[in-house]
């Protein structure tokens, strides 16, 4: 029973690191592109998909996104602003966005 139960832990470590080299963090804040001030909960996802996150009340956002995913595009949004697009791969630091709406 004893070597039963660390053969399942050591199986569920390995799964969860695979799973975490299967995924990336993409992270970053939104701002008011007129006063440069955080966007407080703004809606950041995946182009036509549910996938996505908001921002918190300092308007920074992140989110673990699976790699299958990084060639698409982030919609950013918010209400009273308008909606900008930004392609995963043409950033440069994906935990590091800075989006002006």
């Amino acid at each position: 029973m004893k070597r039963f139960l660390i053969a399942l832990t050591i199986a569920l470590l390995a799964v969860s690191v695979a799973q975490a080299q299967k995924s990336i963090i993409v992270s970053g804040s939104v701002y008011n592109s007129k006063t440069k001030k955080p966007i407080l909960y703004a809606t950041i996802q995946l182009e036509g998909m549910s996938l996505g996150t908001i921002t918190n009340g300092k308007g920074k956002f992140e989110f673990l996104l699976p790699v299958k995913y990084k060639d698409n595009t982030l919609l950013f949004h918010s209400l009273g602003y308008e909606a900008k697009k930004l392609k995963i791969a043409d950033v440069k630091d994906a935990k590091n966005i800075r989006v002006y709406l």
